[in-house]
């Protein structure tokens, strides 16, 4: 799986969230999600950000 690249075509089953998705299940503001980007695992298509519920899982909720 790559961290900030495209959403990986391993054949596993993923659950796509978007930014403001993501930063509802962490309960953050999406801004916190776009100013800590570096530091989330996060995947592009189509021009869109998306995070994945099973990487998201893994931090620490606030």
């Amino acid at each position: 799986m790559s961290v900030n690249g495209n959403v990986p075509s391993s054949g596993g089953t993923y659950s796509y969230l978007t930014r403001e998705e993501a930063a509802e299940y962490l309960r953050v503001t999406p801004a916190m999600l776009r100013d800590n980007h570096n530091h989330i695992p996060s995947y592009k298509l189509g021009g869109k950000v998306l995070y994945t519920k099973e990487d998201l899982d893994g931090l620490a909720r606030p």
